[in-house]
């Protein structure tokens, strides 16, 4: 009697660390995907995008820019070099 419980605890024991196994599977797998970043830079910052429209990242640095200004005249704090700004298309491509 002692020698079937045994056999059937080990079972359960492996089958249960089988389904946990089977649940981690596949969680983080790598994305290797290479893009392509442009560089463009303005005085104090620097703004590396692959988006395909020049327009938007022209528009996203003129922006920094702006906010740049009004904030140094607030606080009294300049950058000493260019800051990057990083813009991707999607949340999952940030990841």
């Amino acid at each position: 009697m002692i020698r079937i419980s045994f056999i059937i605890l080990l079972l359960l024991g492996t089958y249960e660390t089988s389904i946990a196994q089977a649940q981690y599977f596949g969680q983080n797998k790598q994305r290797n995907k290479t893009n392509n970043f442009k560089v463009l830079q303005s005085a104090h910052f620097e703004l590396y995008s692959y988006l395909e429209n020049k327009k938007i990242a022209s528009e996203i640095l003129h922006n920094s820019e702006n906010w740049y200004k009004i904030h140094q005249e607030v606080f009294k704090i300049a950058f000493l070099k260019p800051n990057p700004i990083i813009i991707y298309n999607n949340h999952p491509e940030f990841q």
